[in-house]
């Protein structure tokens, strides 16, 4: 019967073009590999090699193996992955989100979470983008998934989506005309405080020029977006959430002469505390980042 250590063997060989560089990757010696392949090769009498001029490559039945042995290592890897996270799904995670994420995707990924770690117990933390991030130096969450900012040494970053900005305004305003942006700023601007990302994004799209009136809110899109109906002022708010508001004509897009802000997301955590665990958690934000929501779409 072969051993994983003789697949391992054959796969790093044919994965690294050589011997020695599969002894390197495996800490062995070269004569250890190759005695693994060798009795490989026994075990299946069959040569995993021919000879081309100088070199050697795969034989046909050398290529059939490999692939099966390929493929038998990932379901390893996965499976000691797997156990080795459900077996720490006893403790508690948790998560810091942005509002936008709150509303949208968050709600599928704690349920998809639930449902592959029943045992997981998952609290959710919702703040800006400055206060996620002093929670997460603190350790007062495990991870957070928010608007990407430059973070200490120690804190692995895991891209997940970009979210898609859009300006838009009231009833009165066209939506045919190209704004530019000292038209943006000259217009009173609805804008969250200072903590949120979305702040600075504001101020670095319309350089030169600066807002010549601005509206602070509470920290809340629904309601600087309700704002925005009623004519107070613009804002710069996520596109595909607030899409459906368009689509119905109760907030107008502006058109604008340079591409309106986009922000990406990312998965941050602690490197070497349960890197694994937070790093397959990250994964699973990725697949299920969805900042569209159509409900909106409803009067």
């Amino acid at each position: 019967m072969f051993t994983y250590k003789q697949l391992e063997a054959l796969y790093w060989v044919v994965k690294l073009g050589t011997f020695s560089a599969a002894a390197q990757k495996l800490f062995t010696t070269q004569s250890a590999v190759t005695k693994r392949v060798q009795q490989l090769e026994s075990i299946f009498d069959v040569p995993f090699f021919v000879r081309e001029g100088r070199h050697k490559t795969l034989s046909a039945q050398g290529q059939e193996i490999f692939l099966i042995a390929e493929e038998l290592l990932a379901h390893r890897e996965r499976l000691s992955r797997d156990f080795k996270h459900r077996a720490r799904t006893h403790k508690k995670l948790t998560l810091g989100v942005t509002e936008i994420s709150a509303i949208t995707w968050l709600p599928n990924l704690i349920d998809h979470l639930k449902n592959r770690y029943p045992e997981i117990h998952v609290d959710a933390v919702i703040g800006m983008s400055g206060e996620l991030r002093q929670m997460l130096a603190a350790g007062k969450i495990d991870a957070a998934f928010m608007q990407a900012r430059s973070m200490p040494n120690d804190f692995q970053e895991i891209p997940l989506r970009y979210l898609d900005l859009m300006w838009v305004g009231g009833k009165s305003l066209n939506p045919d005309h190209v704004y530019h942006a000292r038209e943006i700023a000259e217009m009173p601007l609805i804008r969250q405080s200072n903590e949120s990302a979305l702040s600075a994004i504001y101020d670095a799209w319309l350089l030169p020029h600066k807002a010549a009136s601005n509206i602070f809110t509470i920290n809340n899109l629904i309601a600087t977006a309700s704002l925005c109906m009623s004519g107070i002022g613009i804002s710069c708010i996520p596109q595909d959430y607030f899409m459906p508001m368009v689509g119905t004509r109760r907030l107008v897009r502006l058109q604008t002469s340079k591409a309106a802000p986009r922000i990406l997301y990312s998965a941050y955590f602690r490197k070497q505390v349960d890197d694994d665990f937070h790093t397959h958690i990250a994964e699973i934000a990725a697949r299920h980042c969805d900042f569209s929501n159509t409900m909106l779409g409803a009067e």
